[in-house]
This record gives C-alpha cells, structure tokens and sequence, in this order.
C-alpha cells in the first residue's frame, strides 16, 4: 500500500526524492520502477511511513 502511495511521485519527480524508505534494495520498487525481477515480493517489507522531498 505505501509502495502504491510512493509510486506516482517516484514516476514524476524520480526515486531520488524519496527520503524513506531506502528504495535500494525493495522489491517493489525494483520490478515495477526498474523492470526487474527480484525474489520477497511475497514478504511485506515497506514500512507504512513515507517521506519525501519533491519541488513543483
């Protein structure tokens, strides 16, 4: 659910704006935004807290 919440800002302003969590490494993040194919998608491992820093 955070993930889906994080999604369209990491679409329009880039995964960089994103202070936490650290995408690096998140499941999610590496089959939808990079296009891979990474094993624990099964296990909830987004926090349900996010922060980040976008300028319009």
């Amino acid at each position: 659910l955070t993930f889906q919440a994080l999604k369209p800002i990491i679409e329009e302003f880039g995964p960089d704006t994103v202070v936490y969590p650290h995408l690096r490494g998140q499941p999610f993040f590496e089959r939808e935004i990079l296009e891979e194919n990474p094993k624990g998608l099964e296990i909830a491992n987004i926090p349900n807290k996010a922060l980040a820093i976008a300028g319009c």
